[in-house]
């Protein structure tokens, strides 16, 4: 089965719509770093 696949690509997946959501809805800046993981 390709669930290990999706696992291992779960995280750029999640990032490149983190960015697209992000960028159509800007948040305060801490929130969206807390979101990322930045901060």
């Amino acid at each position: 089965n390709g669930r290990e696949e999706l696992t291992i690509d779960d995280t750029s997946f999640g990032n490149r719509y983190l960015g697209i959501w992000l960028s159509a809805y800007p948040l305060d800046e801490t929130l969206r770093d807390k979101l990322l993981g930045v901060r």
